[in-house]
């Protein structure tokens, strides 16, 4: 990758100027600066044995989540995911740069420093970044609310840029040479100088960075669509602090934490970590277009959304479909929550499906008429053997409809 990129941090791109803005929800600190206090949503603790507790405010620390009504510490080796106060929407207009870890940035691209080595954004969550490319694995800018599909591979180059078109975007390989406040200076051949491609024509850009070792503890999302996945984690007054590549001080305000998932202790193994088998039937009939499956992001590749909660982890489909996945060894529990993806809520009709869990063909688990704007449902299963299959099915509801975007969201083996 050949990069020169320069400096222009004071005028963000007009393409990308519309943030997601979303109100503050206000909230106290208590003296010591550990617990927050009066918050107008109550935050819920998701236990790995299916208890919930609910608590107006919360004690965060390396260790485990501190209830600030006098109960004792909870663990992080027995809580599935913390919900906080916060909500999230999904039609903010901008840059979406995932990361080699898994994390992402959701905010304006403000341009290059002087180097080459790194570019500045401006997110919701955490206000501007300075990011490293050797870190990026892709950078996406919406259109209405919709992120382009990256090709994994391609040919001619290092990177992989996408362009709008009137029929989508096109992906082509090349060299990028510079990145300004104009747009990148791309070139499809390495030997030839490289040409301005400006911004209103950028879907995306590829790079072929190398994922690193996954060594996560947790996963956090923001407000404004952010996600990070760090091994470590403090609260400092009204701050939550997460150490990770980007920055070793990213502050994410705890009003605007929307989900926290531990990723590692109680014997818990994520099934997106696991193989698994799709099959897939269009409602459009047999020669019907069909949508896929995708795995810790929503069918449009963007963060999995329900009922305005962000989750790390997931697969999204639809209805007709199933995932199955073989039970591994040493756990005999499953639980997942399922819900309606936020993209369905465009819709007068929000989507409207059955969902069941089948162990080897016979139906174990059941969720029947699951729509938009309803809480999320818990199916779980105990009882499991290893080498049974266990399928995730998405079935028809009350109508045919576009909007049957389901979301398995955390599915987890237990012991």
């Amino acid at each position: 990758m050949k990069v020169q990129i320069p400096l222009c941090w004071r005028t963000p791109l007009g393409v990308l100027s519309c943030l997601l803005v979303l109100p503050l929800l206000s909230q106290g600190v208590d003296p010591a600066g550990k617990v927050v206090k009066d918050s107008p949503a109550s935050w819920q603790v998701q236990l790995l044995d299916g208890g919930v507790i609910a608590a107006k405010s919360i004690g965060l620390d390396q260790a485990g989540v501190l209830p600030g009504d006098g109960r004792p510490k909870i663990p992080f080796d027995r809580i599935l995911c913390l919900l906080g106060p916060g909500r999230m929407g999904t039609d903010a207009e901008g840059a979406v740069v995932d990361l080699v870890d898994g994390s992402r940035f959701v905010g304006a691209i403000l341009g290059g420093d002087e180097e080459g080595e790194s570019f500045g954004i401006k997110t919701v969550d955490f206000g501007v970044l300075q990011i490293s490319l050797d870190l990026v694995a892709t950078i996406r800018f919406r259109r209405k609310g919709r992120l382009p599909q990256v090709p994994e591979e391609s040919e001619g180059g290092g990177e992989t840029l996408l362009r709008w078109s009137q029929f989508g975007h096109d992906a082509v390989g090349g060299f990028l040479a510079s990145v300004a406040r104009e747009g990148l200076m791309f070139s499809e051949k390495e030997d030839e100088d490289p040409s301005l491609v400006p911004w209103k024509e950028v879907a995306g850009l590829r790079f072929d960075n190398e994922i690193p070792k996954d060594q996560a503890h947790f996963a956090v999302v923001g407000m404004g669509g952010s996600l990070i996945r760090m091994k470590k984690l403090r609260q400092e007054k009204g701050l939550l602090l997460l150490s990770h590549a980007v920055s070793k001080d990213l502050a994410l305000p705890i009003e605007r934490l929307v989900t926290l998932v531990p990723l590692q202790g109680g014997g818990r193994l994520f099934a997106t970590s696991l193989a698994s088998r799709f099959e897939e039937k269009s409602f459009f009939g047999k020669d019907g277009a069909k949508f896929g499956y995708q795995q810790n992001r929503n069918l449009f590749g963007d963060l999995l959304v329900s009922e305005g909660l962000g989750f790390p982890l997931g697969f999204a489909a639809h209805s007709w479909s199933r995932i199955t996945i073989e039970v591994p060894v040493q756990r005999t529990q499953f639980r997942v929550f399922l819900g309606i993806d936020q993209t369905a809520r465009e819709f007068p009709i929000p989507g409207n499906l059955d969902g069941r869990i089948l162990v080897d063909g016979k139906v174990m688990a059941e969720a029947k008429q699951v729509q938009g704007g309803q809480p999320l449902r818990v199916l779980s299963l105990k009882g499991l053997r290893p080498g049974q299959e266990l399928t995730l099915e998405l079935d028809f509801g009350a109508d045919l409809h576009i909007g049957d975007r389901g979301d398995w969201l955390l599915p987890v083996f237990l012991p």
